[in-house]
């Protein structure tokens, strides 16, 4: 099973689902915070208004999934549109 194929199957740090002591455990392991900003904006009638939400918030989870397969541990912070 290749790095990236593993790290896919560790849950990433998701701040919304994660409990305090939770938080608490991975700060102090980590200080890494990914924080996906994207505005909600018209890209033509065929295309949602949340494409560039969509697509932070997916950039950041992939960049997640790559830092975890080097072995590094970050948070993946709430959508700031």
């Amino acid at each position: 099973m290749s790095d990236i194929s593993t790290a896919r199957a560790r849950p990433l740090n998701r701040l919304e689902q994660m409990t305090y002591p939770q938080l608490q455990l991975l700060a102090a392991r980590t200080e890494l915070a990914l924080l996906p900003v994207a505005p909600a904006e018209a890209h033509g009638p065929h295309l949602p208004l949340g494409t560039d939400l969509i697509a932070a918030r997916e950039l950041c989870e992939r960049g997640a999934r790559a830092l975890a397969a080097r072995g590094v541990e970050c948070l993946v912070a709430p959508l700031l549109s």
